[in-house]
This record gives structure tokens, C-alpha cells and sequence, in this order.
């Protein structure tokens, strides 16, 4: 985990033990509480992260426009890709400086 500057965040997830719950808890925090804009995020190993935490990246994606940067790295998770095509469809919607979704 690293805080650059006062706008600027990454995290990294990984392990087994890791779940939709704290994955959750830190991205309402990245998103709420923080007022960030530039936040990346990369998610490794974590077979307890599912569609309900890609969804709810979208919704909050949706609602803080102030996001200008978004990286999310996703690679061994439930997360469909349906779902992480939602997310790449929020890049079409509005205009980032940075915005990248992988699978």
C-alpha cells in the first residue's frame, strides 16, 4: 500500500483469505472517505473477491466524478468478465486522464 500525495493511492490485495467484505471496506474508503483522485488498485490470488465487489466499483466509479485516474488490475478472482466489461464501459461515459481495467 502506497499514498503518493493526497490525491494519489494504490493497494494491493492478494491471498486466498482475502474477501468481497475487506475488499469492500477499503474501496468505500478509497472512494468516500479519501476524495481521491487517482487510485489504483491490483487484486492477485484473491478467489473471494466476486462480482459483488466489480459491481460496486462500478457504482462508485459512477457516482465520484472527481476519480480521474483508475487502474484495477484483477487477475485470479470470481469476477466475471461481463462485469469487468460494465467497468470498461465507464471509461466511455466520461473522460479520464488515465483509466485501464485488466483481467
Amino acid at each position: 500500500m502506497c499514498i503518493r500525495d493526497s490525491t494519489q493511492f494504490c493497494i494491493t490485495l492478494s491471498g486466498s483469505s482475502v474477501s468481497d467484505e475487506g475488499a469492500l471496506g477499503i474501496i468505500e474508503a478509497l472512494f468516500c472517505q479519501l476524495n481521491l483522485s487517482q487510485i489504483r488498485m491490483n487484486i492477485d490470488y484473491c478467489p473471494g473477491i466476486t462480482n459483488k465487489t466489480g459491481k460496486r466499483m462500478a457504482d462508485l466509479l459512477q457516482a465520484h466524478k472527481d476519480v480521474t485516474d483508475f487502474v484495477f488490475n484483477v487477475f485470479n478472482t470470481e469476477i466475471s468478465s461481463e462485469v469487468k466489461a460494465s467497468l470498461k464501459q465507464i471509461r466511455n461515459t466520461r473522460r479520464f486522464r488515465y483509466f485501464f481495467v485488466d483481467s
